[in-house]
């Protein structure tokens, strides 16, 4: 404007008594400081958006970084653990082979030699706490809730049991054990600080069966050895063979579920959803016809092991329909 170097509108200010030169010459001072202003605004924001620009660099390559460590660690503890888990399998094995012992007995009784050794106090509290540590499947935490739902809605009475080889006082700590009407397990017997001190139940292949005898008979106290031996017609027992469900993912489980599939009931073999080994173990089970299906241990909703005992809590109702009507009509 001051060179006429661009086409402005002009004004008249002499009417008002305003010189207008002035007032020209402050707006173009203003407008100067409004374009000094802005343009520093400019910068400084471009400055910012470098700063943070640079700092999501450093971010991702510090995740990068850190991922890479993750890993390497993961991978480290993996080796550790693999390396742990064979020098016990050959103290053991050599213990127990020397011993020609029980295994069950025998990993027990090791358990505490071993603590005694590096002076740790084996107490049932120790046992639940590292029980808590535990890793479990997925969906097994809501799986209860929502099996038990679907056979109330069935009219079924659903129990759930374990019978396992492990310990326990370390499944008691687990955050499912108070889903289970009962847990039949290896044990230990204590003294008066609490202390581990004897194996007092042991669970192995062929001893599992003697609890499926005791849930299909109604005795459930282990201590109870008169009952269990007493004979009882099948029908007068109260959870029949037929009626039960048998989900087993080791080796110790194959009697109980070759069992459970012989007297007309429902053995699942599970294993390890990543494991192709696994997956080829469980399959073996089958064409032997030990078991009736193989799935992978994923018990998360719609997944096939739910579907699966879905079906098998209503073929029980079913059977259990027919049955009534046969025995109504026959009597007829």
């Amino acid at each position: 404007a001051r060179i006429n170097a661009v086409e402005h509108e002009t004004y008249d200010f002499s009417s008002t008594g305003i010189n207008g030169a002035l007032v020209l010459e402050r707006a173009i001072n203003e407008s100067e400081t409004y374009i000094n202003i802005r343009s520093r605004l400019l910068s400084e924001i471009q400055q910012l958006e470098d700063e943070i620009e640079s700092i999501k660099r450093t971010y991702e390559n510090t995740e990068k970084d850190y991922q890479k460590k993750m890993q390497v660690s993961k991978e480290n503890v993996d080796r550790l653990r693999k390396q742990q888990e064979e020098t016990t399998n050959r103290i053991e094995n050599n213990y127990i082979k020397k011993q020609q012992a029980d295994d069950i007995a025998s990993y027990m009784q090791l358990m505490l030699d071993e603590c005694r050794k590096k002076g740790l106090k084996p107490t049932r509290k120790a046992f639940r706490l590292y029980g808590q540590g535990i890793p479990l499947y997925k969906g097994v935490e809501t799986w209860f809730k929502r099996i038990n739902q679907y056979a109330h809605q069935k009219g079924v009475n659903l129990r759930h049991y374990i019978i396992s080889s492990g310990l326990k006082e370390m499944i008691e700590g687990t955050s499912i054990a108070q889903n289970f009407h009962k847990i039949y397990a290896s044990s230990f017997m204590y003294d008066k600080k609490d202390e581990a001190i004897w194996p007092a139940v042991t669970l192995n292949y062929t001893s599992k069966t003697q609890f499926l005898f005791r849930i299909n008979k109604g005795c459930e106290d282990i201590t109870d050895n008169t009952s269990i031996n007493q004979y009882v017609p099948t029908k007068d027992r109260p959870v029949p063979f037929q009626n039960i469900i048998y989900i087993g993912d080791g080796e110790t489980d194959i009697p109980c579920m070759k069992m459970i599939n012989q007297h007309g009931g429902h053995a699942i073999a599970v294993y390890h959803p990543d494991k192709e080994s696994a997956r080829q173990t469980a399959q073996k089970l089958v064409q032997d016809k030990r078991v009736n299906i193989a799935l992978p241990a994923n018990y998360a909703t719609h997944q096939p092991i739910e579907k699966y005992v879905q079906a098998v809590i209503d073929k029980i109702v079913a059977d259990t329909q027919i049955e009534k009507y046969e025995t109504i009509y026959c009597q007829e």
